[in-house]
């Protein structure tokens, strides 16, 4: 093993005294069912040939082991809907995993609030810059600072507030990822003139935002809807933008190593398909046992991850094997 790669283990997954060994073999024996399935999971993790998603390893062998790593939670226009979910998504973070949100229903700013006859803050001076500061306080697992998506509707009424929320070098919302959800009306708009650049205020503003800065980011919602994942509507995704989830959702996610799979014949490298299937299978497995053997930080993420089951299988040396090649 390499120095800098012992050095990661170390510092991240082992506990004191473990070896490389000891530590896979406890994420093995964390997720199996049975001895076969063990004996599988360890022989994936030691060949490099696939690993789970970092709470997965992190939390093996705690007392409440979460091994899902992305969430959605419903933010209401409410103040004490707001204050839960924000609890919710300290206790999602304190066990590693990272979230999403989608502030389209926080009425926007200005507005009067009944209660109190003033004018709201929005959803960018209320709840995103308020979960943003919290949530920077708490790191996931211990680990690494705890990763956000905070979604807006281009329909919104402060939705250049959002658009420039990132923009300037005083920012809090360092640990949140930003994206805009556009409508196919809004993108029809924007198509039918012919200059794209002047077709609407909110879309020249996104186009320089990703250009200037990275963010915000484009949520296609009626895409993905249209799409048909389930019977109800998805608003949201995970922070990295790759998981529609609906409020409460989680996904527990692989990595196949691809690198690892390369054999090589006659002095050329390819890929050996049959491993790689097996890996699939093995991953597959893994993934599955985690939604059924895990803790779940509160009732309701456990009721939506169950019905849904959803699992994300990706790939990661892709680089490495076109090398090889």
């Amino acid at each position: 093993m390499s120095a800098s790669r012992d050095a990661i283990l170390a510092a991240r997954y082992m506990r004191d005294g473990e070896t490389e060994d000891d530590l896979w073999m406890r994420v093995a024996a964390q997720w199996a069912t049975n001895d076969e399935e063990q004996g599988r999971f360890f022989q994936m993790f030691k060949s490099r040939r696939g690993l789970p998603n970092t709470p997965a390893i992190a939390n093996a062998g705690h007392d409440q082991p979460m091994g899902s790593a992305c969430f959605v939670l419903p933010v209401e226009d409410d103040t004490d809907e707001i204050l839960d979910t924000l609890r919710a998504a300290t206790v999602v973070h304190k066990h590693g995993g990272g979230t999403g949100f989608d502030f389209s229903r926080i009425r926007p700013r200005g507005a009067i609030v009944a209660s109190t006859g003033r004018g709201a803050p929005g959803p960018v001076e209320g709840p995103l810059k308020g979960y943003s500061e919290w949530l920077g306080r708490w790191s996931q697992a211990g680990l690494r600072s705890g990763a956000n998506m905070g979604m807006l509707s281009v329909e919104h009424p402060d939705i250049m507030d959002f658009i420039t929320a990132k923009h300037g070098t005083e920012s809090i919302l360092t640990n949140f990822n930003i994206s805009v959800k556009v409508t196919d009306r809004f993108m029809t708009n924007a198509a039918r003139n012919r200059d794209v650049w002047r077709a609407s205020t909110e879309w020249r503003a996104l186009v320089e935002g990703a250009w200037e800065h990275g963010e915000p980011g484009i949520y296609f919602e009626d895409t993905v809807n249209n799409a048909r994942l389930h019977p109800e509507l998805i608003h949201a995704t995970n922070p990295c933008g790759e998981v529609p989830l609906r409020p409460y959702e989680a996904c527990v996610l692989g990595s196949v190593n691809l690198a690892a799979h390369m054999v090589e014949r006659d002095g050329r490298y390819f890929l050996d398909e049959q491993a790689y299937r097996d890996t699939i299978d093995t991953m597959t497995i893994l993934l599955d046992n985690v939604i059924e053997l895990q803790h779940y930080p509160i009732p309701e993420i456990e009721r939506e991850q169950k019905r849904y089951r959803k699992i994300g299988v990706g790939v990661m040396g892709f680089a490495d094997a076109l090398c090889l090649m």
